[in-house]
C-alpha cells in the first residue's frame, strides 16, 4: 500500500510547521514571497495587513491538509 508523502511536520517545540519535502518549500517560499510582494507592492494601504494575514491562513491551511496535523500521537 502506498503511503501518502507529507510536506510538512509540526514542531515537537512552539508554533508552526516545517516543510519535509520539496512540495512543502515550495509553498512556503510562495508564501513567504506573496507576503513580502503585498508588502511592499501595497504602501499606505488598510488591506496589507488582512491580505497577509489571509496568506497566512492559507498556508496554515495546506500545512494542515498535507500531513502537518498531529493525529498520529498518542496523549
Amino acid at each position: 500500500m502506498l503511503k501518502r508523502r507529507r510536506w510538512f511536520r509540526r514542531r515537537s517545540v512552539g508554533l508552526g510547521f516545517h516543510p519535509v519535502s520539496w512540495q512543502g518549500w515550495l509553498t512556503t517560499l510562495v508564501a513567504v514571497g506573496g507576503a513580502i510582494a503585498v508588502l511592499t507592492a501595497m504602501h499606505r494601504s488598510g488591506v496589507r495587513i488582512p491580505l497577509v494575514i489571509a496568506i497566512l491562513a492559507i498556508y496554515t491551511g495546506v500545512a494542515l491538509a498535507t500531513g502537518g496535523a498531529r493525529s498520529d500521537v498518542s496523549p
